[in-house]
């Protein structure tokens, strides 16, 4: 696994999400010894998460070994949703083999 700096791994989960529909509002970054969480979400649904996106990390990190370990979901206003937040922490971990 390629070791990134947090700043560098935020810059490139904003170039990988873009503008979109569903980009995240917010993200955060914790770099540990053996793995990196990257935790996105957004209001009223989370960021979309598909193939490309994770293979666009698995390339930038150098490793194919990235999960959606956690899924979360906070309810906003009860008749409009503001101030929800719904989202996903991805754990990058070094291959196996590595």
């Amino acid at each position: 696994m390629i070791k990134r700096e947090k700043d560098e791994i935020e810059d490139k989960v904003r170039e990988i999400w873009g503008d979109e529909y569903q980009s995240p509002e917010n993200i955060e970054v914790t770099v540990w010894d053996d793995r990196v969480d990257i935790e996105l979400s957004s209001m009223y649904e989370a960021p979309g998460l598909n193939f490309a996106k994770l293979s666009a990390l698995a390339e930038f990190f150098g490793t194919d070994n990235i999960n959606d370990d956690n899924r979360f979901n906070s309810s906003g206003c009860e008749t409009c949703d503001y101030g929800s937040s719904y989202g996903f922490t991805l754990t990058v971990r070094p291959d196996e083999k590595d």
